[in-house]
Order: structure tokens, then C-alpha cells, then sequence
């Protein structure tokens, strides 16, 4: 029997096999991926070492290239890419280089031929790791949708963001690629304040239902019969922390958070405006922007909690923070029960926001996403192309 990856709680097949999947491809490019057969040996690793190595070697790196140093990395397909280059340069001639040491035609056709099973006939199979990422940025549509039932204000705050990048694997939510440049940061910053105010304005309309169910989510508590400001604001903070984070929060975030509440009335803010001084410095903070998971030292499989239980389930079936039944499954320790599991994923694909898996993983993972708009035939040599029909035509994938 194989040993469960690491960090992998088995799950009903249809969320199993996409974070198996996804992690296990992502992965082999950046990480020690373990496998079940013991290593192999570099397939023409005497050849490269006669021919190749002189220059692609730990002192020459010409081109920025070290084939000695990837010879060390297995399996082989971690580096994908730059072997394949390099097959194709042997497969042409024009490595080595004509001054140098050539090897026989019988030489070149067996390293082409050992390489190219290496890298285009690896058995996936035998990967017995998928890896393990402790922190994941939210993509731009994840950070949305968690602001959107985070408030209950759909704002699409990352409309003005640069475009996500996406790997070689093609989705946009491949934690290699997921950085935090320092002008994506500003907009973070920028952005947190007008989430905020918008929605929570200082004085909205007494008939603004929405705005009124943004206080009510929000603002859980408030001071009054026999309730303190302190108390109310120490709730609603601790409550907020919660779902911000996707796990309960600590004691000295919680009191942090109180402190800067305090600090905030000592500068002459009223209740709500300091309440609403922390929320923005929530808004930013990496236990927000990032998904972040405990983690574990060893190789050894180990369940994650309730708590990344749910956020695995709800950021991949709804792309966005878990809801309220979620939390409270967690909470109770009670999420990772096989019946129950099975229950919310009946529950969540039912939801409407159950949508993204096909508005984000299956437009990524087929490439129609692009139909209309990257792709479009040339109307004057076909006119049945039409906008209407792009559109249809995404629709209806």
C-alpha cells in the first residue's frame, strides 16, 4: 500500500485528485521530490561528463548553464525544461560546439534516447511527495471573494491589479509564482482603507440594507447595556480575527488588536473609527493575504487541522474563505469525519459560488477563458465569429 502523501488528507476523489494533482506537477519544478524506487542513475551522465561539463560545468556555467549541478537534481523532469533544451540542441548538432570534442553518431543517439525517456516518459506514478507549501498568496480572484463574504460587499477590490502571472502549469493559483512584489503590496495598502470605508461609511443611510447587513456582520457587538466599549470592540475584533485568518485567533493577536483599538482612541478616534483602523491593518497582513498552514517537521504523512481542512475545501470548490457552517465544523473538530466531509462538499457544490470551478479551474485548466479574447479568428475571413458567439461559446464550456 502506498503511503498518503505528505500533508494530504485523504478526501472524497473529486477534491483529492486536484490537490494531489496540482501539487504533485507544481512541485517537481521547485522542490526535493521524494520518490517510491530508489534514485536512478543519470541516464548518459558519462557522456554529458565527456562532453558536456567542460563548459556547462560548476566553474564554466556558460549561458547560466550548469548541467553538472542538475544532474543532481531527480528526478530529472524537476528541471524539465532546461533539459529539453538541451535534447534538442544534441538532437540538431549544435552541441558540443563544432571546436570541441565531438561524440560518435552512436554516442549522440544514445543520449538523445536516454534523456528523452527520462523527461517525456517519467512515470508520475512513482511520486510519492507531492510537496508541501506552508504559504500560498491569495490569487486576485481568491482575495476578492474573500473581501466580498469577509464584509458582504461585493467590491472587486483587484480590478486595477497588475495581471496574476501563471507557471508552466497554466493556473494563475501555482504558489511558485504567487510573489508579493513591493507594487502589488502598495496596492494592498492602498485598497484595505477603501474596502473598509466603503463598506463601513460613517454615516450610512438608515434604508442602505446592504450596508446595514455589513454592520451586523461585522460589528457583532456593541457598547450599550452593560456592555463596554472595550468589551464590544475586544468581540468584534476576536470574531473578525477568526474569519480573517481562517482560524481562530491567538491571545496575543487578539490583545494586539485590542492595543491598537486603544491606540486609536487615545488619537481622538470615535468607537467605530478605531474599530475600523484595526480592520484595515487586518487587511494587510501576510495571515490574511497568504494562506498559511501549520505544517510539520519530518517526512512523515500527517493529517492538517479542521481548521486547513476547510480552507482547502472552500478555496478550492469556491475560490473564497470558508462560510459559517465550515468554521463551526472546525471548530468543533468534527470536519475531517469522512460523512461529514462528504456532506459539506454535497453542500458546497450546490452553492452558487461552487461556480468558480468552472469559471476559474476549468477555464485555466482547458484555456477557454481566452476564447474572445486572446482567442478570435479574424472576422473579415470568418464572420460567423462573432462576440455573441465567444461569449456562447465560453458559456456554454
Amino acid at each position: 500500500m502506498r503511503k498518503i502523501p505528505r500533508a494530504w488528507f485523504p478526501l472524497p476523489c473529486a477534491f483529492g485528485i486536484a490537490v494531489l494533482t496540482s501539487a504533485a506537477v507544481e512541485n517537481l519544478a521547485a522542490q526535493n521530490v521524494q520518490t517510491a524506487a530508489p534514485t536512478p542513475e543519470v541516464p548518459g551522465l558519462e557522456l554529458l561528463q565527456q562532453y558536456c561539463f567542460r563548459c556547462h560545468g560548476a566553474d564554466t556555467q556558460r549561458a547560466g548553464l550548469n548541467l553538472e549541478s542538475l544532474t543532481t537534481q531527480h528526478p530529472l523532469v524537476r528541471n524539465g525544461e532546461t533539459w529539453e533544451r538541451v535534447i534538442e540542441m544534441v538532437e540538431i548538432g549544435r552541441m558540443p560546439p563544432v571546436d570541441a570534442e565531438q561524440p560518435t553518431d552512436a554516442e549522440r543517439a544514445g543520449l538523445h534516447a536516454s534523456l528523452s525517456q527520462a523527461i517525456y516518459e517519467f512515470d508520475y506514478s512513482t511520486v510519492d511527495d507531492p510537496g508541501f507549501e506552508r504559504m500560498r498568496r491569495l490569487t486576485h480572484q481568491e482575495y476578492d471573494n474573500t473581501v466580498r463574504d469577509l464584509f458582504g460587499v461585493d467590491l472587486k477590490p483587484t480590478d486595477r491589479f497588475p495581471d496574476e502571472l501563471s507557471g508552466s502549469s497554466g493556473f494563475v493559483n501555482s504558489a511558485n509564482t504567487l510573489f508579493l512584489e513591493p507594487s502589488l503590496m502598495e496596492r494592498y495598502i492602498a485598497v484595505a482603507e477603501r474596502v473598509v470605508e466603503v463598506a463601513l461609511p460613517p454615516a450610512p443611510e438608515a434604508t442602505d440594507a446592504v450596508h446595514e447587513r455589513t454592520r451586523d456582520l461585522i460589528l457583532v457587538t456593541r457598547p450599550g447595556n452593560g456592555t463596554s466599549e472595550i468589551e464590544a470592540a475586544e468581540q468584534v475584533l476576536e470574531r473578525f480575527l477568526t474569519r480573517a485568518y481562517r482560524r481562530p485567533s491567538s491571545e496575543e493577536e487578539t490583545s494586539q488588536a485590542t492595543a491598537q483599538y486603544l491606540a486609536g482612541r487615545a488619537a481622538d478616534l470615535d468607537h467605530e473609527g478605531s474599530i475600523k483602523r484595526v480592520l484595515q491593518a487586518v487587511l494587510i497582513s501576510p495571515k490574511f493575504l497568504f494562506r498559511v498552514e501549520a505544517g510539520n517537521e519530518g517526512a512523515d504523512a500527517f493529517p492538517v487541522t479542521d481548521w486547513e481542512l476547510a480552507s482547502r475545501l472552500s478555496y478550492f470548490l469556491w475560490a473564497s474563505m470558508p462560510d459559517d457552517e465550515l468554521f463551526e465544523l472546525a471548530a468543533r473538530g468534527v470536519l475531517r469525519e469522512p460523512e461529514t466531509v462528504s456532506r459539506q462538499i454535497d453542500r458546497m457544490l450546490a452553492s452558487p459560488k461552487a461556480n468558480t470551478l468552472g469559471d476559474v479551474f476549468a477555464a485555466q485548466w482547458l484555456g477557454f477563458q481566452h476564447v474572445g479574447t486572446r482567442i478570435w479568428l479574424d472576422p473579415i475571413d470568418n464572420p460567423w465569429c462573432t462576440a455573441t458567439l465567444m461569449t456562447a461559446m465560453r458559456d456554454e464550456t
